[in-house]
């Protein structure tokens, strides 16, 4: 069955709505107008922003994450410019990744054989989990 809810869970349809992503937005486009070479005020904001379990990380500005708490980063992991993660529902990032500039790590997707559905702004979420040790680009 089809819920309306503010908090999207995995795997079940949902019509968005959390006013998380307001407050994570307005986080994010501070962090991207902090000087790249600044990083103890890019290391404090991106704490307000990801996961508390998340190790010590670098991810390069400008960058853009919907909701931020649902996104955990390993420790010694760098994150390249122009990444954007849609975090409706988890996206766990291993220790010692290496992902590339302008990658897109996106959990939701659409209804694409249901166009009522679509049109009415549906939308389901399934996790990411990205192991350690990895290299992504784009």
């Amino acid at each position: 069955m089809h819920e309306k809810t503010d908090l999207p869970q995995p795997g079940v349809w949902h019509i968005p709505g959390s006013g998380q992503t307001t407050i994570t937005i307005d986080l994010v486009h501070e962090y991207n107008k902090i000087t790249p070479s600044d990083r103890d005020a890019l290391d404090r904001l991106l704490r307000r922003i990801i996961h508390p379990a998340s190790g010590p990380c670098r991810v390069q500005p400008p960058m853009m994450i919907e909701y931020g708490v649902n996104t955990t980063i390993g420790a010694n992991t760098f994150i390249n410019f122009g990444v954007t993660i849609l975090d409706t529902t988890t996206v766990t990032i291993g220790e010692w990744v290496q992902i590339g500039p302008n990658c897109n790590l996106i959990t939701v997707t659409h209804p694409v054989d249901d166009y009522e559905m679509r049109r009415e702004g549906w939308e389901i979420a399934h996790p990411i989990t990205i192991g350690n040790g990895v290299w992504l680009g784009a």
